[in-house]
């Protein structure tokens, strides 16, 4: 939130010196600006492997079932343990592990 915050101020000056003022009981302007920040520690995930994961799950598509429909079990590869949660939500997932590739509708 306090990144969001400070990326908004010098477009939105006013509303985020309230939320921030609000929140901190500081003004917003006289922190530092947010240059960038980690969302997860240690991820070795590259682009390439994200699109792989989608596109093997992607046998929803080929068994015309919908993008919504629940996915029974998936399995897939130990380097996406820190982004599962993501994973089940995107996948509309019931049970996910780790090891062999697989998909079970």
């Amino acid at each position: 939130m306090d990144a969001i915050l400070n990326m908004l101020a010098p477009i939105m000056p006013m509303i985020t010196y309230r939320i921030y003022k609000e929140l901190r009981g500081k003004d917003i302007h006289f922190e530092p600006f947010a240059m960038q920040w980690k969302i997860h520690e240690n991820v070795q995930i590259t682009r390439e492997d994200i699109v792989e994961l989608n596109s093997s799950s992607g046998i929803k598509e080929r068994c015309w079932k919908s993008l919504k429909e629940e996915v029974q079990k998936l399995v897939i590869d130990e380097k996406f343990k820190s982004i599962q949660h993501d994973i089940i939500s995107a996948h509309n997932v019931k049970k996910l592990e780790f090891g062999e590739r697989g998909i079970e509708l």
